[in-house]
């Protein structure tokens, strides 16, 4: 099966629930035998484009993500 994930964060950026379970979960679905990609934001000193840990990771700039409200 071929996968995408949208997601506006993941590592090696500071990561919150969102960027954890994309990362979590993508590399579960490579190791199936699965092909996933994931577009996410630009991170410092990460490739546009790369393969890590059997994910086809690309980066560009999309929204950044927002802390929650306070209340």
């Amino acid at each position: 099966m071929r996968i995408l994930h949208v997601s506006s964060e993941y590592p090696p950026t500071p990561i919150f629930g969102l960027g954890r379970y994309v990362h979590d979960a993508s590399r579960e679905m490579a190791r199936q035998g699965h092909t996933v990609h994931v577009l996410t934001n630009n991170a410092p000193d990460a490739s546009q484009d790369a393969r890590e840990e059997g994910v086809f990771v690309h980066r560009t700039d999309l929204c950044p993500p927002k802390p929650p409200a306070p209340g």
